[in-house]
């Protein structure tokens, strides 16, 4: 057997036991693995038993020392797999590539800042609330900029095998799957134009996973996965972008950030766009679907209304219009008309699923009735023409 193989196949062994000395979380699973490396050692001739009893005082020469003694160790090739160089992970930079069909209208020079912020990898971070537009100007500024870009969808279920890497063991390989942020360091390095990486709601993992970010969101530039036993970091002149986006905390299900996290990021906070940019945003949309134009300043003034109740202190609501929920409303219109004469019921019909509380239905609805006129609730309304309504309402 290749005496690399079998230096490297004690390495992991050692690995194995220090992990389960340390009661990792995954004990089971150690102790698998632990398992099928004494199984290799002893099918291929390696007397394991004074290992084994004297692990905790035997240091990693006598381990080699006792491993090189055994010349008689098969040819492991095909056989056992779990070796350093078992690494599962695409790092091909080519398969992040993205192309955004959707356009994207800038407001605030939201591109000429991720350039500024790209040049010198500092991280950043979009805060503000639902579909306003944040991931689709990340998206959108990568395929312009010919950047790869990796994507995680961040939650409390989130644990440290999906940021660093797991072992997974399988008949008699162990491999190890890479995580999303050595992975990212990997397609970074080989990448002829940088990565850009994205925590989809930042806040929403624990404040004990926010801790595993530190280290690559400042002078470091890496990680250490302890399973191989190796140090991920970026190469010196290329270029990861970290960006973060996430919700207000006034939003369910979010973490505040720990404070030695949030130090390492740029804060920008976003917010919904006027009428007037918000109308621009919406322009090709609007064009596209053939909505008529007054119907239009109706949903952007509902829109506005229902993110200025969102913000009360007395009775908010809980859920406001997004400029996201606009284009699907405006695109919508041009289906719904195919289908039905008049397809303002079933709009409606789709603004009332956004509110489960019957209080909160009603406030929408009084100020649905108020920019829309009351004939919108009419059932009759469902079988006129828009000609037919347009008189009704005279």
């Amino acid at each position: 057997m290749n005496q690399t193989k079998i230096e490297e196949a004690q390495k992991l062994l050692n690995t194995f036991v220090e992990r389960r000395n340390q009661r990792v979380k995954d004990l089971q699973f150690v102790e698998n693995g632990i398992a099928k490396k004494i199984d290799f050692l002893k099918n291929n001739g390696v007397d394991v038993s004074q290992y084994i009893t004297a692990q905790t005082q035997t240091s990693i020469a006598e381990v080699k020392q006792i491993i090189e003694e055994k010349q008689t160790v098969k040819s492991a090739d095909g056989d056992f797999n779990m070796l350093t160089s078992d690494i599962h992970a695409n790092t091909d930079p080519q398969q992040y590539m993205r192309k955004i069909s959707t356009p994207y209208t800038e407001i605030k020079d939201e591109f000429t800042l991720l350039d500024a912020h790209f040049e010198i990898s500092d991280p950043l971070i979009f805060e503000g609330p639902k579909g306003c537009g944040k991931s689709l100007a990340l998206a959108s500024w990568a395929s312009a900029r010919g950047i790869p870009m990796m994507v995680i969808d961040c939650s409390e279920g989130i644990k440290e095998g999906h940021l660093v890497g797991r072992l997974i063991v399988k008949g008699n390989s162990t491999p190890l799957h890479l995580g999303i942020i050595p992975t990212a360091i990997e397609v970074c390095n080989k990448s002829e134009n940088g990565l850009l990486l994205i925590f989809e709601e930042l806040n929403a993992l624990t404040n004990q996973m926010q801790k595993l970010l530190n280290s690559i969101l400042d002078w470091r530039k890496g990680i250490f996965v302890e399973a191989v036993g190796k140090y991920y970091e970026v190469k010196v002149g290329k270029q990861l972008l970290i960006v973060g986006t996430m919700n207000p905390s006034s939003y369910s299900g979010v973490n505040e950030l720990n404070a030695d996290l949030l130090s390492r990021f740029t804060r920008i906070v976003w917010d919904y766009p006027s009428t007037t940019d918000e109308k621009r945003i919406l322009k090709q949309t609007i064009k596209e679907s053939g909505i008529p134009e007054d119907m239009v300043k109706c949903f952007l003034k509902l829109a506005q209304e229902t993110r200025a109740s969102e913000k009360r202190a007395d009775n908010p609501l809980s859920h406001s219009i997004s400029t996201r929920e606009l284009d699907s409303i405006f695109r919508l219109y041009a289906a719904y008309k195919k289908r039905w004469d008049n397809p303002m019921p079933k709009l409606v019909d789709k603004i009332r699923g956004m509110y489960e509380d019957e209080h909160e239905w009603n406030t929408v609805k009084s100020r649905i009735e108020s920019i829309f006129g009351s004939d919108v609730f009419n059932p009759q309304m469902k079988k006129m023409t828009e000609e037919q309504i347009e008189e009704a309402s005279q």
